[in-house]
């Protein structure tokens, strides 16, 4: 199977990640319409010259429209700032969200 790729998540909104306290980082999406959505995986990386890993994977809640809220809380000790994005399969395309990052453990803004 062939899949386009695309740098935008059309149905999904508010992608934000924040350190919670020492090395938890929350994850946070929502998305406005899950019609043909297979799954959403969430990617980190802690350097900009490292490729992005997956650390967790979502399925749908809904194949449906509406408001849907979704979380992941991810364990991060690097003491350097991490960056986060959001790769959401659909159907025959993936789109990826912006990425996002945080500061190390002990670093604040």
């Amino acid at each position: 199977m062939s899949a386009t790729i695309r740098n935008s998540c059309k149905t999904t909104i508010d992608f934000t990640v924040h350190r919670l306290s020492g090395a938890r980082v929350y994850v946070t999406w929502h998305t406005v319409n899950e019609s043909g959505q297979v799954r959403f995986e969430v990617l980190r990386r802690h350097k900009t010259t490292e490729p992005f890993v997956s650390i967790g994977v979502a399925e749908p809640k809904s194949q449906q429209d509406g408001f849907t809220d979704y979380s992941f809380v991810d364990t991060n000790e690097y003491r350097d700032s991490s960056f986060y994005c959001l790769k959401k399969y659909a159907s025959d395309v993936i789109f990826y969200s912006l990425a996002k990052g945080v500061e190390g453990v002990g670093k604040t803004r």
